[in-house]
């Protein structure tokens, strides 16, 4: 790509993403931006994704990509209940990625950005050699200490919230792979849905923060069975699960007769829903269940905290009484391999 031809493109990258608002001072685009400073803490968290480890552009549009990695990042905000003010993709270009793919990236990304009165600023491409390759920041502030909720807080006696459909995200992609786009698309639309264009509950992890009653949260990212042991881990305690109450909907029960898969493994084992799994002191649950009420999400009361002895079990749908253990899969597994 010439100077001119780059020129342009960081042009038409700035017209797709700027917008008026209070805390940019300047947005110089090309990685650079000129930012008020926030308001209490300041946090920050970065996120990256790789083509071939992360997504496929075989079923994912530029315009989904890029709300997804924005989802992806305001997934891990919302889990700490805070406020995000700007975000900043950097975006890995392979040769024949042109202005088109670009703009629809952006654009996508824009979109959930604004949705969310986020500021998209310091946008920046570079050349990737074989293989397209995305990286955010967003910078969000706490307001103040009380509101920032860590994954090291949950106790022995705290419930165990989940808000979500865990497994949708695996039933979309599962679908995806068995039928292709266009079939998914009739029938099979908001499992489709949940997996390209997720929905990050920013809003409601700031309101939960605000209750005062939220002991711990993580974003289910990897799955509720790892989630559940990275919030146990870092609060060193254990958690009883009972999958009877775990959150599901008639869409996903369709899907899993159409495809064919077992509902409870996408539900304990579906990655990337950026659900929020989070605990509650006994006092506040009453507290908790109408703020949810009132927001109209999907969400269960799933198990409960124990002795870090009794370590991560699963009630299961018969009753009985098993260990939970993760099935972790990681991006590191394929370069060992």
């Amino acid at each position: 790509m010439n100077l001119s031809a780059q020129n342009e493109l960081n042009r038409r990258i700035r017209e797709t993403v700027n917008r008026k608002s209070s805390r940019v001072v300047q947005n110089l685009g090309e990685g650079t931006a000129i930012l008020k400073p926030a308001k209490g803490q300041c946090v920050i968290h970065t996120e990256a994704m790789v083509e071939g480890i992360h997504f496929d552009l075989t079923y994912t549009t530029p315009s989904e990509l890029g709300h997804r990695i924005l989802a992806a990042g305001l997934a891990s905000i919302a889990a700490r209940g805070v406020k995000p003010l700007s975000a900043s993709v950097s975006l890995g270009l392979r040769y024949e990625q042109g202005e088109i793919f670009v703009g629809e990236f952006f654009g996508g990304a824009a979109r959930l950005a604004q949705s969310h009165k986020i500021d998209l600023v310091a946008e920046n491409t570079f050349p990737s050699p074989s293989f397209l390759v995305v990286h955010l920041v967003i910078l969000a502030e706490s307001g103040s200490q009380k509101n920032l909720v860590s994954k090291t807080g949950a106790r022995e006696g705290h419930s165990v919230f989940l808000v979500g459909t865990p497994g949708a995200s695996a039933a979309g992609l599962t679908a995806l792979k068995r039928f292709g786009r266009r079939e998914c698309e009739s029938g099979l639309g908001e499992v489709l849905k949940a997996h390209l264009t997720p929905t990050p509950y920013v809003k409601l992890g700031m309101a939960l923060a605000k209750t005062g009653e939220v002991s711990a949260m993580v974003e289910m990212r990897d799955g509720l069975s790892r989630e559940i042991y990275r919030l146990t881990e870092a609060s060193s305690v254990g958690a009883i699960i009972d999958e009877g109450e775990i959150p599901s909907a008639p869409f996903l029960q369709y899907a899993s007769q159409r495809v064919g898969n077992n509902l409870s493994l996408w539900a304990l084992y579906g990655a990337e829903d950026f659900g929020l799994l989070f605990t509650v002191k006994p006092k506040g649950i009453k507290k908790v269940k109408s703020l949810l009420k009132r927001q109209k999400v999907p969400h269960g009361i799933i198990g409960e905290i124990c002795a870090a002895s009794q370590k991560v079990k699963l009630k299961n749908l018969q009753g009985d009484m098993i260990p939970l253990l993760p099935r972790i899969w990681t991006h590191y597994a394929r370069r060992a391999s």
